[in-house]
């Protein structure tokens, strides 16, 4: 017996439509949050605040884009086609 809840998720899958597509989803999971915690990067456990891990990804920053900009010209942009039917 469907719940309402999934009902609205059947109904919110449908997005796309009626008409059945190569891609339309198979299945819907609904997952029940009981409890939610504060996500903290593992960086803060060294004692640092926000403000100085941001001055430092700032200074890392330029690098990181010269090594990413080096493996475009090499490896070329990655390109995702359409859906595979």
């Amino acid at each position: 017996m469907l719940t309402p809840d999934m009902r609205a998720a059947i109904e919110a899958a449908r997005v796309c439509g009626d008409a059945p597509r190569a891609d339309a989803a198979v299945a819907v999971v609904l997952v029940a949050v009981e409890r939610a915690a504060p996500l903290l990067s593992p960086a803060y456990w060294r004692g640092a605040d926000e403000t100085a891990l941001r001055k430092l990804w700032r200074e890392r920053r330029p690098a990181l884009d010269q090594e990413f900009e080096a493996y475009l010209a090499q490896a070329g942009p990655v390109k995702i086609e359409g859906p595979a039917t």
